[in-house]
């Protein structure tokens, strides 16, 4: 019986850690999968000698996203984790032939130049935000934001 006890403290003292490992992981997963995209679609761009256009589902990135070729389905994305949160404003991303955006996305309000989006834990701050940012040619990269704040960006 003390054993149990002993192994019950245990479990409840270590589940507040695990939710944050597993939202981090989350959060992490979710960008890595928005980055493979815009880059699987700028390469599809060059490939096709043609458009590809990244459009979130229901304008809102964390409910998936699809890469199309015109109107040819080409890949889709699935919702992600519905704790997480997104602050974006680029409803499309259009990649042309030469691999560059017809138009660099606006970045949230209080976020650095190129962001796309942030991805966080809203009210959290021990799950660390990340960002998608895109360079002046159109390749995306992944950036961990410094003072937990998703709301700003990846400052």
């Amino acid at each position: 019986m003390i054993v149990l006890t002993i192994v019950v403290i245990l479990l409840a003292m270590a589940m507040p850690m695990m939710r944050n490992l597993i939202m981090n992981q989350h959060v992490k997963t979710g960008v890595t999968d928005l980055q493979t995209a815009l880059y699987f679609a700028r390469s599809e761009a060059i490939k096709r000698a043609t458009d590809i256009v990244v459009a979130p589902v229901s304008s809102d990135w964390k409910n998936g996203w699809t890469v199309k070729a015109g109107t040819t389905l080409i890949r889709t994305q699935g919702a992600l984790d519905s704790g997480l949160s997104t602050k974006t404003t680029a409803t499309t991303l259009t990649y042309r032939a030469d691999g560059r955006l017809t138009t660099a996305p606006a970045a949230p309000s209080g976020t650095p130049a190129g962001t796309v989006a942030v991805l966080y834990v809203a009210g959290s701050t021990t799950v660390t935000p990340r960002c998608v940012l895109l360079d002046l040619s159109g390749r995306p990269s992944a950036a961990m934001d410094t003072d937990n704040n998703g709301a700003n960006g990846c400052n």
